[in-house]
């Protein structure tokens, strides 16, 4: 879905009477931002990720963006990332990953700075219990797990559990409460 004005919203629900105030207007003549995923870690810190793509010039040229807030929505900052982020998981105020359909990316600096660390691709989703523990859903049937912050990741035999085929068979959503975790 895009826009060609963009509001990030937030809710505030004061002794149960809602309210929404906009965070951040993004509204451009030339360009539309598409956003994939949104994560707040804290109350101050918020990370989106998706696309802007530039129409100026007749073909549409698309750019990878995380657009990030360390201070509740006041003030919003747009960091370029070389390839379009899908999916977002931060682990605390500062580490975080970015799915993309070429592989994932980690941050240290609240998605300031991003650094390749895996070209694994079909992941949907990722869900890190520590910062080097970590699992990964995705297709076609696919469940991996890593141990070092995502650089490698081995496909785990719970993949196989469900009787469907394979090429029809994709894992896009993971949750964990505690040691317990959740995969559809």
């Amino acid at each position: 879905m895009v826009w060609t004005a963009i509001a990030l919203l937030c809710f505030a629900a004061p002794a149960f009477s809602a309210s929404w105030k906009v965070q951040l207007n993004y509204d451009k003549d030339t360009s539309t931002l598409e956003l994939h995923d949104f994560q707040c870690p804290s109350a101050k810190v918020c990370v989106a990720g998706g696309v802007v793509v530039d129409t100026s010039s007749g073909k549409d040229k698309v750019k990878g963006t995380v657009v990030v807030t360390s201070d509740g929505g006041a003030h919003w900052d747009f960091e370029e990332i070389r390839e379009v982020p899908e999916s977002l998981f931060f682990l605390n105020d500062s580490i975080g990953w970015v799915v993309s359909d070429k592989g994932i990316w980690q941050t240290v600096e609240a998605g300031r700075d991003w650094k390749k660390v895996s070209a694994q691709k079909g992941i949907q989703r990722l869900w890190f219990l520590n910062p080097s523990h970590g699992f990964a859903v995705g297709g076609p049937k696919a469940i991996y797990e890593t141990h070092d912050g995502g650089k490698e990741w081995t496909r785990l035999a719970a993949s196989d559990k469900p009787e469907s085929p394979v090429a029809t068979t994709s894992f896009d959503t993971i949750f964990f409460s505690g040691r317990t975790g959740m995969i559809s």
